[in-house]
Formats: C-alpha cells, sequence, structure tokens
C-alpha cells in the first residue's frame, strides 16, 4: 500500500468517527428539542381537585410525592395539603390528616395515623414497605 493509500484509509477512518459523534450530537438535541416541544402546552397549575397515587411507605414513616404531580400542580413546602392513605393488602379504612412537604418531596404520616391503620391487623408489625394508596387534596 502507498502511501496515499494509508493517507487516506486513515483520513476516512478519522472522518467516520467525526460524523458519528456529529449525528450523535444531531440527534441529542433533536430528542431534547422535541422534549421540549411536547411539554410546552402543558400548564402547570395549582392543586384544586384531589389527585390518586400509589406508593410505598418508607423509613421514617414517610412516603413520596412523585415528581410529576410535584411539578405539574406547583406543590410548595408551604402549602397545607389534606391526604388520605390506606394499606394495599391490609383490613383498614381510610385515614386523613393535614400535612406538608418537606424538601425532598415526601410527607411524615403520623404515628397515631399509622396505629389507628395497624389496630384492624394484629398479625402485621408495622407498615414499613407497605403500598400504600394515597389521595392529596387542597386543604
Amino acid at each position: 500500500m502507498s502511501k496515499n493509500g494509508v493517507f487516506r484509509a486513515a483520513f476516512s477512518k478519522q472522518s467516520l468517527i467525526s460524523v458519528k459523534a456529529a449525528s450523535h450530537f444531531v440527534a441529542t438535541s433533536q430528542f431534547k428539542s422535541c422534549l421540549g416541544k411536547c411539554f410546552r402546552g402543558v400548564e402547570k397549575l395549582p392543586l384544586t381537585e384531589r389527585v390518586c397515587f400509589k406508593t410505598r411507605l418508607q423509613r421514617g414513616n414517610r412516603i413520596q410525592l412523585p415528581k410529576l404531580i410535584r411539578w405539574k400542580y406547583k406543590l410548595e413546602q408551604e402549602q397545607v395539603l389534606k391526604v388520605s392513605l390506606t394499606a394495599l393488602g391490609y383490613f383498614c379504612g381510610w385515614e386523613s390528616f393535614y400535612a406538608r412537604m418537606d424538601k425532598s418531596g415526601r410527607i411524615t404520616v403520623p404515628r397515631l395515623t399509622l396505629a389507628i391503620m395497624l389496630s384492624g391487623d394484629r398479625d402485621k408489625p408495622d407498615l414499613n414497605g407497605a403500598v400504600m394508596d394515597v389521595r392529596l387534596e387542597p386543604s
């Protein structure tokens, strides 16, 4: 192979690497702009209606509010919410309390509320890790 052929092979290989990197950059930027267009029409509304979702009871008797709900309804830390919850798979009714969200988007469930929910099930020691059905309403 001549010097000219080696140069062409190296040049074409480098060109292919550059084209691949450029196409990845273009595809990524097109994806981001498409996402921006998709969510541009979605309005951020304050919480004025009941919102339901399912989540697990975390350590420290806390429940995590989904980011989409926090973002869509512009939930702030100062906003007081009426929280109703029940544990799926347990024989307990809906228990309600008022709470505010902390910085991380979690709400702490009072111990008394959990004790009332567990009063019907004597064979279950606690609700940690249980799936909770949660309803949020404005106070």
